[in-house]
């Protein structure tokens, strides 16, 4: 994380280990998440995930793939700049698959997940996941809701009859 210094992306200056504790020291965001949008116009928020996407691209640039990218692990300052966050199941894309920490979290927002991010298939994901998530908020931006919605979406509880 540390080698991701862009504009885009939350800076980490430190990393470590306290008292059997792993922590890490990160720039202060004083804004709110891109979920909590209400008041920039359609136009700003294009422009914010037009600046997430540059960020993305330059994680990408330096082997990191960010894995769990949504609305809620952006942040966007008081002047309109977001920042991306939580690389907390990030991967270098020369990490083998192995390494992927909890394959259960990328159930937990199946709507932005790539379908084989969301089917717990570490090995398979890539930086096309991270712009399947991007493209996820794009539709949702657009349209309202969710690119999956209504019964048996993605994430969707299972059908108490059995049905799918």
């Amino acid at each position: 994380m540390g080698a991701l210094q862009h504009p885009a992306i939350v800076r980490v200056f430190e990393a470590g280990e306290h008292e059997g504790a792993y922590f890490l020291a990160m720039e202060l965001i004083d804004g709110e998440t891109f979920r909590r949008r209400a008041s920039m116009s359609l136009d700003e928020q294009l422009q914010v995930l037009i600046r997430v996407c540059d960020g993305v691209h330059h994680a990408h640039a330096h082997a990191v793939i960010h894995r769990d990218l949504k609305p809620d692990n952006i942040l966007v300052d008081r002047q309109g700049q977001p920042h991306v966050l939580d690389f907390g199941i990030a991967k270098r894309l020369d990490a083998a698959a192995e390494d992927s920490p909890d394959p259960g979290r990328y159930r937990r927002h199946p709507a932005l997940h790539a379908p084989e991010q969301a089917a717990g298939r570490a090995h398979l994901v890539d930086v096309r996941s991270d712009v399947y998530a991007l493209g996820s908020m794009l539709y949702e931006l657009l349209c309202g809701q969710s690119p999956f919605s209504g019964p048996g979406a993605p994430g969707d509880p299972p059908d108490p009859g059995g049905r799918p």
